[in-house]
């Protein structure tokens, strides 16, 4: 919803998680958007035999930031991401984020890094979050993060 500042997403079938995820590629050389490329530890909803089971697995997802400020060293990549945070029109969104998900509004993006526990910040004017690659399964999820 422009300029709304709300969150627009579908219902939460699929979700990333910043722990064990990989940065892959960051691109801010664009004054008018920068992406911020992730393999991506994902949640997704599945129906298996009438149940609902939750299934974990690596998914490539495309972060695209409009105005995207990124003021520090682009680290060596891929590296490893231990934690993150979100923050949209000034609601800080910790655990699991919704996939796909656009939001249009100023953002904060927060990426620590596994190897040496540094910060990332990204900042901008919106955000759009996609799949940008196939699923890849690596086990059952023993736990519903969707409820």
């Amino acid at each position: 919803m422009p300029g709304t500042g709300a969150v627009d997403s579908v219902p939460m079938n699929s979700s990333m998680g910043w722990h064990d995820s990989e940065l892959v590629a960051i691109d801010a050389a664009s004054a008018t958007e920068g992406e911020i490329l992730l393999d991506a530890y994902v949640h997704r909803k599945v129906e298996k035999a009438g149940d609902t089971a939750v299934e974990g697995g690596n998914q490539r997802v495309r972060i695209s930031v409009p105005s995207m400020r990124f003021e520090d060293l682009v680290p060596e990549m891929p590296t490893d991401i231990y934690g993150g945070a979100l923050v949209l029109g000034g609601t800080e969104h910790n655990g699991l984020v919704p996939l796909p998900m656009r939001f249009e509004g100023e953002v904060r993006l927060t990426l620590t890094m596994r190897d040496h526990g540094r910060d990332l910040l990204f900042s901008g004017t919106g955000m759009t979050i996609e799949a940008d690659g196939d699923f890849r399964f690596v086990e059952m999820v023993p736990f519903d993060p969707f409820d």
